[in-house]
């Protein structure tokens, strides 16, 4: 299958370097960075109530794609073949891809909120197009792309399922429960992928793989459980602050196009600067000391988001 894969990529890779930058700019509409500032746009200033349904499926997508790159461990073209240019490079294992599920997830919940037939048009030709991003930057084989684009798709049918019984179920607990429930499931993002790390021992990668993927700028740190770390803190912080919010009622969105773009503005500044200064601070390795205050950090930004930031705005009238 890889083998195969990596004709396909090669293929790809064949329409050449015009199409390199725009490629990469659709990658970034998959990225965290990206969701990381779309989640608060869509919260802050467009619709609270699909802000938050976006930022939670956002995050399950996340770890459960977190946990199945641990399980399968499998390799990124451009680390199996030195047939596929390494136009990017990633630290992770490849399948399933992270672009692809979670691109389908969050634009598919975008457009099962907009109910509108044309952006279901422009989420799925927007989705499709990411993957294909994926497969010719060289970090993808055409099946890691498949199966994201499944499970995305799986999260998304399953979430708006059940999203409103669980939330009918949430609401009628007490603060402190909801409190818990958000930290226990957090625990949940993050407890699967450390027992797949500890089972894998002294577990090493093949010096193939190792050596093909010194071509590219990032170096491998595949057993990292750095991103399920964080996916669990912001959960943490998201899930609390939502919690403690609804005491005082749902963030009003409403007011002029001057105030929202100054609320999104003011909000994404704090939210930067707790993600970069924290992780200028904070140390960056494979230890629990490092998980633990990789874990407050995104807590913190989730907590912004959710609560900190909408408690500022009605204090200062925006």
């Amino acid at each position: 299958m890889w083998n195969a894969g990596v004709e396909v990529v090669v293929a790809v890779q064949g329409l050449g370097q015009g199409v390199r930058a725009l490629f990469q700019a659709l990658s970034f509409l998959g990225s965290e960075l990206f969701f990381l500032l779309l989640v608060p746009l869509v919260y802050w200033t467009i619709d609270a109530r699909a802000g938050m349904r976006i930022g939670l499926i956002l995050l399950i997508s996340t770890g459960v794609n977190t946990l199945l790159k641990l399980v399968f461990a499998d390799p990124r073209p451009y680390w199996y073949s030195d047939r596929v240019l390494a136009y990017a490079a990633e630290s992770s294992f490849g399948l399933p891809s992270g672009h692809s599920q979670i691109s389908a997830s969050v634009w598919g919940m975008m457009a099962f909120t907009a109910r509108r037939w044309w952006f279901w048009v422009f989420a799925i030709a927007l989705v499709v197009l990411i993957g294909i991003s994926r497969i010719y930057l060289g970090v993808h084989f055409p099946s890691d792309v498949l199966a994201g684009w499944a499970i995305g798709a799986a999260l998304l049918v399953c979430f708006v399922a059940l999203a409103e019984r669980a939330e009918a179920w949430l609401s009628r607990r007490a603060l402190g429960s909801q409190v818990l429930v958000a930290f226990v499931t957090s625990l949940l993002l993050i407890a699967p992928a450390w027992l797949v790390v500890a089972a894998q021992g002294e577990r090493r990668l093949p010096e193939a793989w190792t050596q093909l993927a010194a071509r590219g700028d990032e170096p491998l740190n595949p057993w990292s459980l750095d991103t399920a770390a964080s996916t669990a803190g912001t959960w943490f912080g998201f899930v609390s602050g939502l919690a403690l919010l609804s005491r005082q009622g749902i963030f009003d969105v409403r007011g002029s196009l001057g105030r929202r773009a100054a609320r999104f503005a003011l909000g994404a500044v704090v939210l930067l600067l707790i993600w970069f200064a924290l992780g200028q601070l904070f140390p960056r390795q494979d230890d629990l000391v490092s998980y633990g205050l990789c874990y407050i950090r995104y807590a913190l930004i989730g907590g912004w988001v959710a609560l900190g930031a909408p408690l500022a705005f009605r204090r200062i009238g925006l």
